[in-house]
């Protein structure tokens, strides 16, 4: 369009040229031809003068117009170029950011996966677990005068208790190692002395030990744990939520101590099996992780062969008695003995346990002394859920001492079993302690027990000053639940 106008501004600057120049020939009459014809010869050059000035112009224009256009095509091309690479660097910083993005979230979903495999192999490798033993029952404890006088006594009387509740759990660290640690909730007081219910609970650590399995053969456990004998004589018996096994019940063991434990197990699961177990231990108990001046040592042998199982062990030591500062004159020592077979449709045991000095292992000037009992049960298994069963402990607590007085207890029932880790029982007890009048002769004294008529018990205490006979029934429906 410029060079358009360019060329019709020249043209009409040469119109003007010549129509300025042919004015005076227009204006005075030419008289004389040849002045004329010369005249019009230099109008003619300057005319061509003029033009090609107009032509050098217009071709200065067109150049200049030329040069112009580049110009601005070259600015128009740098600007697109300049658009282009505004846009190209957009699209990287976008896809600078999509990358940044992608990698933030491979690396979130990467911590996420490494966290969530750790978490999943620290649960594979983590148990939590425990017990409760429940009952609802009606109680009638009778104290008896060598006269015959009977009273009503605690706990007599009707009511829901939560006798133990147990909380562990079991870490594996790795092939080799692994930690235990399971606490025990407890009843304050026991059921023949008054209220059982967990609502006044002790809460004692049961076991706590770090654990190295070399192999079948050879475990090592350091710290509370389980003894070689009580528990072996409850995985034998089943029901110990209704009832303690019996060394458990006279109390002439622990179920765990501090110390050392060593067991393993020889054979074939399935057929012939050899087990053992040694702990070397305070003597006072889980509950009681006091010093001594000496360790107590409880072992055991058995063995199992297609559902009969068969163990012996003993105990000896001063039951933490020996202090810094106590004089002990007395060893307790204990001899067990226990005899079972299970299968799918009953299981049968007894059990038999000697033990001596447990009561006045610690009392100057007494004479030494024997308790000594034996348990019976059975089971019969009506159906995968339903089974009947029975027990029967016999117990001279003071062979030596008080040889007529015994104690005499007995249990049956029947158990429902809605599922694997739930067992119901509807239970009837009777326990009947004979004192037949016997008082300790012995000046120095025995224990605080016989002195005072009483047989000591795991649930409580049977007796007491001027008491000659105790009768104990209790029906109630007593439950456990595992998990």
């Amino acid at each position: 369009m410029r060079k358009t106008s360019i060329h019709l501004c020249g043209a009409s600057l040469a119109a003007l040229a010549v129509l300025g120049l042919a004015s005076p020939a227009l204006a005075k009459p030419v008289h004389k031809g040849h002045r004329a014809a010369a005249h019009r010869s230099s109008d003619a050059s300057e005319i061509a003068a003029l033009k090609a000035q107009v032509n050098a112009l217009t071709a200065r224009l067109d150049a200049l117009t030329e040069a112009q256009q580049a110009t601005a095509q070259q600015a128009q091309a740098a600007s697109s170029a300049a658009q282009v690479a505004q846009t190209q660097s957009a699209a990287a910083q976008s896809q600078s950011a999509q990358t940044s993005a992608q990698v933030a979230s491979a690396s979130t979903a990467v911590s996420r996966q490494i966290t969530s495999e750790v978490a999943a192999k620290a649960t594979s490798n983590t148990r939590v677990y425990g017990q409760a033993f429940v009952d609802t029952s009606t109680i009638r404890q009778t104290n008896y005068t060598a006269a015959g006088v009977g009273t009503r006594v605690k706990p007599s009387g009707t009511g829901l208790d939560i006798k133990r509740f147990y909380l562990g759990v079991d870490q594996k660290l790795n092939k080799t190692f692994s930690a235990v640690f399971l606490i025990d909730a407890q009843a304050s007081s026991a059921p023949y002395t008054g209220n059982a219910n967990l609502s006044g609970a002790n809460v004692y650590i049961k076991n706590a030990y770090l654990q190295a399995k070399f192999s079948n053969a050879l475990t090592v456990r350091i710290g509370a744990a389980s003894m070689p004998w009580i528990p072996f004589a409850e995985g034998a018996y089943g029901q110990r939520y209704i009832e303690n096994t019996m060394v458990d019940r006279v109390k002439v063991g622990n179920t765990t101590d501090w110390g050392v434990h060593v067991l393993g197990t020889f054979g074939d699961p399935k057929d012939l099996n050899v087990g053992y177990a040694v702990s070397v231990v305070n003597g006072g108990g889980y509950k009681n992780p006091t010093r001594s001046n000496s360790v107590d040592v409880e072992g055991r042998l058995s063995a199992n062969y297609k559902g009969f199982t068969a163990g012996i062990g003993g105990y000896s030591g001063k039951l933490a008695a020996d202090g810094q500062g106590t004089t002990t004159l007395h060893t307790a020592t204990r001899l067990d003995a226990l005899l079972a077979y299970a299968d799918k449709h009953f299981r049968v045991g007894g059990e038999y346990y000697r033990a001596k000095n447990f009561s006045q292992y610690n009392v100057l000037n007494a004479q030494q002394d024997v308790s000594e009992g034996y348990t019976l049960y059975g089971t019969v298994f009506l159906t995968p859920k339903w089974s009947v069963f029975g027990r029967y402990d016999h117990i001279k607590p003071n062979q030596d001492t008080a040889n007529l007085r015994s104690d005499n207890y007995f249990n049956t029932g029947i158990t429902y079993s809605p599922l694997a880790n739930v067992d119901l029982s509807l239970v009837y007890k009777h326990d009947r302690f004979d004192n037949n009048g016997q008082v300790v002769a012995d000046a120095g004294g025995l224990a605080t027990a016989l002195s005072t008529n009483t047989i000591i018990l795991q649930n409580g205490n049977l007796g007491g000053a001027g008491i000659d006979r105790v009768s104990y029934d209790e029906v109630g429906l007593f439950g456990q639940w595992k998990f």
